[in-house]
């Protein structure tokens, strides 16, 4: 599917399409949470702790926090996920880990190739 790092631009090209599909996703979804006086809410989605109403949800940083799971972004762990969409979340981060790698392999190969 991505070529075991010996073809890093297409696990790129990858990434990017599940960049837009994953912000599609959580952009144009709200969660059943906001409707749950339990939750603080911030736009279409709630956060996870009350305290953290600086952040703004970015459906588009979201997603490249799920997908580059080395580096936190601060987005993944301050919103609240819930039934498909955590699983969609589990699955950009799952997939993130295979992509990434993938790429990171690629380019150090073209890198030390002669």
């Amino acid at each position: 599917m991505v070529g075991y790092g010996y073809r890093p631009n297409r696990a790129l090209g990858w990434l990017v399409l599940l960049l837009v599909v994953g912000s599609l996703w959580f952009g144009l979804r709200t969660d059943p949470c906001v409707h749950d006086p339990r939750y603080t809410v911030s736009g279409p989605r709630c956060l996870v702790n009350a305290d953290d109403t600086g952040l703004e949800w970015n459906p588009v940083l979201y997603t490249v926090d799920l997908l580059v799971p080395i580096v936190d972004f601060g987005n993944k762990g301050r919103w609240h996920t819930g039934g498909a969409a955590k699983w969609v979340a589990t699955g950009f981060t799952a997939t993130g880990w295979i992509l990434d790698t993938t790429v990171a392999a690629g380019l150090t190969r073209t890198l030390r190739r002669q």
